[in-house]
């Protein structure tokens, strides 16, 4: 005799609630795809990088590659802002 399992309502797993004091602006927001060959754990580092708010994309074939690009779209918006601060974390 099998055992009938019960399905209870989806319960939605939710990270904690961000602080008031560390927002996440859409205009910092990036999407990410790696290629199929893509290995970071390997330094193998491939694929195409695109900003959310302005659509400004770009494939990269290297980790500098992709923070170059990040570095370089973050200092755009923050002079479009009127915020001077780099505070992007990217290396320059």
């Amino acid at each position: 005799m099998q055992a009938k399992s019960r399905r209870h309502p989806a319960q939605k797993q939710s990270s904690p609630p961000l602080k008031a004091s560390s927002p996440l602006p859409p205009q910092r927001a990036f999407v990410v795809q790696f290629q199929h060959e893509a290995d970071p754990e390997q330094g193998q580092w491939s694929g195409r990088i695109e900003h959310v708010h302005s659509g400004q994309a770009t494939h990269f074939h290297s980790l500098a590659e992709l923070s170059t690009f990040i570095g370089h779209v973050l200092r755009e918006v923050g002079v479009r802002s009127g915020d001077d601060s780099d505070d992007s974390g990217v290396p320059h």
